[in-house]
């Protein structure tokens, strides 16, 4: 009845007990996925949105991606930026430096070889531009979402700040 715009009638159709759920079918269950420290990466904080590891350039990519709301007025772009740099910047440089401890287990983690010697690259990743990619001393690279592809393929590392496929382009 929902998709033909209707609600269904009280009378006819009960509400459904909300306190019991049926189990997931096995097909919906979540994997079991292994922990970081099962993995061969112990002390590491906190997930890791995306881990990528790219043989050819030796890149082991620790990928944060956020979707923050854009902020207009000087205040709430000032504490915009502080949560940038505060929180999720240290955060990823804190889980870059646990996988640089560990970058051949991180990398097997990844079906890459654990045996190279791996270039690990704090990325963050959201879906417009980011302010502080544009700080004086941002410490970390930052992309959009629609150019995460270019970034991670590019030949040339990113630098701390914003990066785009455009650049160095004339």
């Amino acid at each position: 009845m929902l998709h033909q715009g209707r609600t269904p009638h009280p009378a006819r159709h009960p509400p459904a007990d909300r306190t019991r759920r049926p189990p997931a079918p096995a097909a919906l269950a979540p994997p079991h996925l292994p922990t970081s420290a099962q993995l061969g990466i112990p002390g590491l904080t906190g997930e890791i949105d995306l881990l990528v590891a790219d043989p050819a350039t030796r890149r082991l990519w620790v990928i944060e991606a956020k979707n923050p709301e854009g902020a207009v007025a000087p205040h709430a772009l000032l504490q915009h930026v502080q949560r940038f740099t505060a929180r999720y910047r240290d955060k990823l440089l804190a889980k870059a430096s646990t996988i640089t401890e560990h970058a051949a287990a991180a990398a097997r983690a990844c079906q890459a070889p654990g045996d190279l010697d791996w270039d690990v690259i704090p990325l963050m990743v959201t879906r417009s531009i980011e302010p502080a990619g544009f700080l004086a001393d941002p410490k970390v690279a930052f992309t959009i979402a629609d150019h995460l592809a270019q970034v991670l393929t590019s030949p040339a590392s990113p630098h701390p700040g914003r990066n785009s496929p455009c650049e160095g382009k004339s």
